[in-house]
Parts: structure tokens; sequence; C-alpha cells
């Protein structure tokens, strides 16, 4: 990301929607990832992979409730909350 955000009592929608555009573009653009989408992953690197998915995924919701227990923007809470609930 190009520079840090920091919320304010305004949300500059237009940056955070950049700043999401740009990651969103380096996960695409991983050679992990390209390889994963032309079926040309190794078993251990797709085995690997799902371990890894796995404990992530047990660690997210925990994750979210801290950031949601440190952030007062109701926008942003309100994305956390959906996310939680998701999870």
């Amino acid at each position: 990301m190009a520079a840090i955000l920091h919320i304010s009592d305004s949300l500059n929608i237009s940056a955070v929607e950049n700043a999401v555009a740009e990651s969103l573009s380096r996960i695409r653009n991983h050679p992990f990832i390209l390889k994963a989408h032309c079926g040309e992953l190794t078993k251990e690197q797709t085995l690997r992979w799902v371990f890894c998915a796995g404990r992530e995924s047990r660690t997210f919701p925990k994750i979210l409730e801290n950031m949601l227990a440190s952030c007062a923007h109701p926008m942003i809470r309100s994305v956390l909350e959906e996310n939680l609930n998701d999870e």
C-alpha cells in the first residue's frame, strides 16, 4: 500500500477503495496465486496452503474482535461486524 491510512471523523472512501484495489492486485499477481490458478502447484505446496489457510481461518475471528474493540468509526465497525458474522 502506498500510504498508511489514518481514520479520523471523516472517512475517505476513495482512499480505502484505492488501498483495497492495490492490495487485491498484489494478491492476484503473486506467483503462488498465479500458479494455483493455472493448476501448477505441487501436492506439497497445495497441502501446505490448506494447513496454513485452516490455521488462519481459526484465528481470524479473534483478529476481527480485537479490531472491533479498538475501532470507534461506525462505518468501519459495521464492516468488521459483518465480516465477523460471516465467520
